[in-house]
């Protein structure tokens, strides 16, 4: 992705706000000048392999970013993260997941224990999730393709 398509998509993923609560989390809140890079292959912290290749193998190389120094995955077309790696091996996923139990949101990761619930309903710890990681994160990211503005 050329230079000006990433100014495009970071001020897609800046004003979606949708975003507000996660870019928070990640203490990028108010912040405009954040990096966002697309993701290269090589010198990557823990956990970014399995990240992009595995959990991500259905997901479209257009949406996998490192923004600041954390791994996402976003929408390509609004700017919404549905997914975020953060840590070694803490991998969050956002998905149409309001009717379930609290326990997606708080348990622990090869890093610590996370709690995930000042995100929302709708963010979850994704091997909390029923069902192979892999097609969590491609459920995630088509329930993200199919909301309205």
């Amino acid at each position: 992705m050329g230079k000006m398509n990433l100014d495009h998509l970071h001020t897609l993923i800046v004003g979606n706000n949708d975003n507000q609560k996660i870019l928070s989390f990640l203490d990028l809140g108010e912040t405009t000048d954040a990096d966002l890079k697309t993701r290269s292959k090589g010198n990557q912290q823990p956990g970014t392999e399995s990240y992009f290749e595995k959990l991500g193998k259905l997901i479209p190389e257009t949406a996998k970013y490192t923004f600041s120094c954390e791994n996402i995955m976003v929408n390509e077309d609004s700017g919404e993260i549905f997914s975020l790696h953060y840590g070694r091996y803490t991998f969050l996923v956002k998905g149409d997941f309001e009717n379930l139990h609290e326990g997606i949101r708080i348990g622990y990761t090869l890093d610590d224990c996370v709690d995930v619930t000042e995100l929302g309903c709708n963010w979850a710890i994704i091997n909390n999730i029923n069902g192979p990681d892999y097609e969590v994160l491609h459920e995630s990211y088509l329930w993200t393709k199919t909301k309205k503005p």
